[in-house]
């Protein structure tokens, strides 16, 4: 939100020292509580065939918990809200992607995940952008209609999805991740998971995607504001940069990985990411005449912005489709004589 900040000091009375440090720790107890819950769902997740009924129960925490994070009046409040709308949204994520894991063939899971990919970034940054738009311009009960409003469509969306059922067994968890089965046991098959190292590398590249969006949200506006005097409509036009291009370059970045793999769109796009990150934090610095917000500082600022927003579904969306099976494992896990080896991949 780029209005948080103005958030915590005006109606929470948090002093300005504090409004970063309050920030990022927001963000980060969303991180953490996503990161707790998302195993705990998981297991749940495939214990039952009917995906709409735990989708219905985590929107309906999702609408809870943004209220919550509307009407606070305490930092704790603030904080509990926020804890919600984390566990909702790690159930939103791993109920969405069995569902598109069970609807979609494997010849067509990269193009598939590539546009959940994108209209899932678009809404997790439009939603900034939208609000640093009309913070300037509508009040703030006001300005929590839209997600509610948003919530809503999606209730009616989930009400009417109709879902092929799939078979789960209570006793045995299945993964698409391995060319054979998975052991019996629970604590087996995380083993199994965890000692993979294709499988860390996928988690790696979550993490770092994620990284580098919460860095933005974090900074971004703070950023701006110190460096080139930008306000809340600023930061809302430059979150939009950041999430067109994904939208309209997600289901690209799906149809390359099913032509060419995985490897070489992730790679090239982590190094050009990197190196327009590099810039975005030069930008407007006054130990570069060239980069200063009085020269060019601006411009590359906001070109490097655009250019992320461009390169991240080549990026985000590789572990998802590769978690789902999409390409797999020609080595991995093989087993002997009840023993679970790995092997090099």
């Amino acid at each position: 939100m780029p209005f948080l900040g103005d958030m915590l000091q005006h109606r929470l009375n948090v002093p300005p020292s504090k409004t970063q440090e309050l920030t990022s720790s927001v963000l980060a107890i969303h991180g953490a509580f996503a990161m707790i819950a998302g195993p705990i769902i998981r297991h749940f997740n495939d214990q039952t065939p009917n995906r709409k009924v735990p989708l219905l129960l985590s929107l309906g925490v999702c609408i809870a918990g943004t209220c919550t994070v509307a009407g606070a009046r305490s930092v704790p409040i603030l904080l509990l809200g926020r804890v919600l709308q984390s566990i909702a949204g790690s159930a939103v994520w791993i109920i969405g992607f069995a569902t598109v894991a069970d609807t979609v063939s494997a010849n067509n899971m990269g193009s598939a995940m590539g546009l959940v990919i994108s209209y899932a970034n678009s809404g997790t940054i439009s939603g900034p952008a939208i609000s640093g738009l009309l913070y300037e311009i509508v009040s703030y009960p006001v300005l929590w209609t839209i997600p509610l409003l948003v919530l809503l469509i999606d209730l009616v969306a989930r009400v009417l999805m109709i879902e092929r059922p799939s078979e789960v067994s209570s006793s045995e968890p299945s993964s698409p991740l391995l060319n054979q089965e998975v052991p019996s046991s629970t604590g087996g098959f995380w083993l199994s998971l965890l000692c993979n190292g294709r499988i860390l590398i996928c988690l790696l590249i979550t993490c770092s995607s994620m990284t580098v969006s919460t860095s933005l949200y974090s900074t971004l506006p703070s950023h701006i504001q110190e460096r080139f005097e930008w306000g809340p409509d600023s930061a809302g036009l430059l979150f939009a940069g950041l999430a067109i291009p994904g939208i309209l370059i997600g289901p690209l970045a799906g149809w390359v990985r099913d032509r060419v793999g995985a490897r070489y769109p992730a790679v090239i796009g982590s190094i050009l990411q990197a190196l327009f990150l590099t810039l975005s934090g030069i930008a407007g610095s006054d130990s570069f005449s060239w980069f200063s917000a009085q020269t060019s500082g601006k411009s590359i600022y906001s070109t490097s912005v655009i250019a992320i927003g461009i390169l991240r579904p080549f990026v985000s969306g590789i572990a998802p489709a590769e978690l789902t099976g999409k390409w797999p494992l020609s080595q991995g896990f093989v087993c002997d004589d009840n023993e679970w080896i790995l092997t090099a991949y």
